[in-house]
Parts: structure tokens; sequence; C-alpha cells
């Protein structure tokens, strides 16, 4: 039976007390399945030490991760152009719960590996709903500005998760980060449907519809959701920026997930130093975030701030491949420099850019396949970067990272006109 499309879009929301709330409710609930997602990242180096698992073992299950994470991007993408993202989003973060008390008991690999695997596919079901919530109910001026705060609980959550994984692997147990991830993501999930569900109603009663331009003309009668998914991705450019997509996945779930284990093995460092250390990242991350609006007042087109975001971590990646051994701290920065790039081209590419297909109302399906594409980088880095550094060495795969970088901001700039003319267009 084929899937009937919602009806007409909800009125948007101009009081700034629901507004407030839809954004906290998001902010809180995507913090917390940050870390309920970067908490084994974060663990990796002392679940291998405490269960005697290899690095490629322990990269298999963060590429599970990510794979199973791609694919119900595209899939819960495009049911979210179809079914409630309230609803979505709530089974995603139970689901995600009882996946993470299940790993934080595992006792053998297989289990956690399948308990890791289906942490993927749930967590897939949070942030298109959160993005598609934001287009239905937020006015413009609002949305831009929720599209990019938004980010800001990324970086919290993986800062808050890696401080707190280096406490508790320090005092001896890695699992009490899954069963607190655990506690803290259902609690969300009720106060999800709660909150999500106050903000429904508000809208019924007093949201505001767009008015639709005066216009006699037959193409104005045409309803814009007439456009159908591939057409947009070929017509923006969209299609062609899934490469650079895959590469940013590469490089910024490439170095989130193998820093500690990098200052381990380069370095000396103890686990939780080395844990401790890792999470300064998120923190210069935030830098990159918040430079995409202060950029955008002057580069209006997302490509071109993708491809400055991308030259910016090639050169952080050359001058690690040069002085990546002299110090650790100054490997942290390096590091940290590359991934804030990073955060900067995720703001412009998954978070804006897919919000300007809500005039076809594909903000969702069009906004999964975009972030599907980034987790198959990510699902690369976690098995194949762990392998690579196994068998050739932490320099293969700063080479890796070089040729990425490079090869994307080719891709972003030929792409530039393209998306310029689209997003012009009436």
């Amino acid at each position: 039976m084929a899937l009937k499309a919602l009806p007409a879009q909800p009125g948007k929301i101009h009081n700034t007390k629901i507004t407030t709330l839809l954004f906290i409710t998001c902010w809180v609930t995507y913090f917390l399945s940050y870390m309920g997602r970067y908490n084994y990242a974060a663990a990796m180096v002392e679940i291998g030490a405490d269960m005697g698992y290899s690095t490629s073992q322990l990269g298999l299950v963060a590429t599970f991760l990510f794979v199973t994470y791609g694919v119900g991007q595209i899939v819960g993408g495009i049911a979210g152009d179809y079914l409630s993202p309230r609803t979505m989003a709530f089974c995603g973060v139970g689901i995600s719960a009882v996946c993470n008390i299940i790993a934080g008991c595992s006792e053998s690999y297989g289990v956690l590996l399948v308990a890791w695997g289906f942490n993927g596919a749930a967590q897939s079901l949070i942030w298109l709903p959160i993005l598609n919530l934001f287009s239905i109910y937020m006015p413009d001026n609002v949305l831009a500005k929720a599209a990019v705060n938004i980010q800001s609980s990324c970086a919290c959550g993986s800062c808050i998760t890696y401080v707190l994984t280096a406490g508790l692997v320090a005092a001896g147990s890695w699992r009490i980060i899954f069963f607190i991830a655990g506690v803290l993501l259902a609690a969300a999930a009720v106060w999800w449907q709660f909150a999500v569900r106050k903000v429904e109603k508000y809208s019924e009663l007093h949201g505001v519809l767009p008015e639709k331009p005066a216009s006699d003309s037959k193409e104005s009668a045409v309803p814009q959701k007439s456009m159908g998914v591939w057409k947009i991705l070929v017509t923006s450019g969209a299609m062609a920026t899934l490469l650079p997509l895959v590469c940013m996945g590469l490089l910024r779930d490439g170095i989130n997930t193998w820093v500690p284990e990098y200052a381990v093995t380069t370095f000396g460092s103890s686990t939780s130093i080395s844990i401790f250390l890792t999470a300064f990242l998120p923190l210069v991350n935030l830098c990159g975030v918040y430079v995409i609006p202060v950029l955008r007042k002057k580069i209006s087109n997302e490509q071109q701030l993708a491809a400055l975001m991308y030259a910016v971590s090639g050169i952080a990646v050359l001058a690690l491949m040069l002085f990546g051994k002299v110090n650790l701290i100054l490997t942290i920065v390096l590091f940290s420099l590359v991934t804030s790039s990073m955060s900067g081209c995720n703001t412009a590419l998954i978070s804006l850019m897919p919000t300007v297909f809500a005039r076809w109302g594909r903000t969702s399906s069009i906004g999964g396949i975009l972030n599907a594409a980034t987790y198959v980088g990510s699902a690369l880095s976690g098995y194949g970067i762990g392998l690579l550094a196994e068998k050739a060495g932490w320099g293969a795969a700063q080479i890796l990272w070089l040729v990425v970088c490079l090869l994307s901001v080719a891709v972003c700039l030929m792409i530039a006109p393209v998306w310029k003319k689209f997003k012009e267009q009436k």
C-alpha cells in the first residue's frame, strides 16, 4: 500500500515561548543522543584493553553503527516526508536507550556488535525529525538561527561524554557511561512526547499559514512538492555534494574515533589522559559551527563555505604530517582544527542546505540522503582507518585525510554555481 503524504503543512508559530520550548527540547534530545552514540568511541581504547579486542575489531563496532545509521538516514528520511516526526524521534530515542544498556551489560564481542548496530539504526531516527520540526513550525528568521544553534548540542554532548568517560575509566569502569546514557535517553523520550505534542497543539490553534503568492499563471497552481526527490538532487547539485559529504564523515569521525588511540600509540599517554584531552575537540568544534553564520554574511553559497572549510582542514592535516609527533598538545590542537572545520562544513551542508528544500516538502528526504552520505565516510573511518593504521601506520592515514580534503575543495567549487542558480529559482 502506497504511503500518502501528510496533510497540508501546519501553521508557523510566532510565539517565542513555544518556539523556545521546541528548540530546547530538540537541543537536549540531540545532546543526549550524542552521549548515547559517542560513548563507545570515548571508551573504545579501554574496552579493548579490558575485553582483549584488537584495533580492527574495535573499529568494526564503530563501523557497524555508522553503516546502520547511514542506511537509517535514507529510509527514515524518505519516510519522514510522510510520517510524524514526533513519533519517529520518540522511537529512535527510546530504542537507543535500550541499546546502550545492553552494550553496557555485554560480556561478548557479538552482543556488543549487534547492540551497537541497532543503536545506529535507532539514532538515525532522531536528527531528521528535529530538522523537519524546525522547518514545519519555525518562521524563516527563527529557522536559520535554530539550524545553526542546534549544532552546539553535538559539541557539548561529545565533550561531556569524553570528560565523563575519562573519569569513569580512571575510576576503573567503562560500563557506567552506557548505563548513564541509557537512563537519560529514556527520560528524554518521555519528555519529547509531552513537549512536542504541546507544540503541535499550539500550531493547530494559533499557527499562521504562509500566504500564497497572487498569480494567475498555471505554474503557481502546481504544488511545489510535485518535483521528485531525485530530480531535486540532480538539478540542485546535491547529488554531486554526496562525495564531499562522504569525505567529511571520513575526516570528522575518523579523527573523533581514533584520536585517543593515536595519542596512546604515538605518545604513550595513559588511556584516561588521552580520552580527557580528546574531550576538548568538540568544544573547539563550536568555533566551526559559529564561524559559518559570520562568513555567510559575505559568502551566501553553502558550497563555497564548505570548500573554504575543507581547505582549512587540509592545511591542518598537512601541519599534522609535518609536526604531528613533536608534542601531544600541538597534535590535539591540529586535530581540533580539522574537526572544527568539519563542524563548519556540517553546518553549511547538513543543517542549512536541507532547509532550502522545505518549499517542496522535501527537507526530511533530501536531508536524510545528504546525512547518510556522511556516514558512508564514517563507516569507512571506523574499520578502514583502524585497519590502515594497524597495517601501514598513522602516516598513511594522514595522507588519506589530506587527499580527501583536496578532493572535496575541488568538487564543492565546481558545484557552487549550480547550487547558486537552484537557490535563486522561484
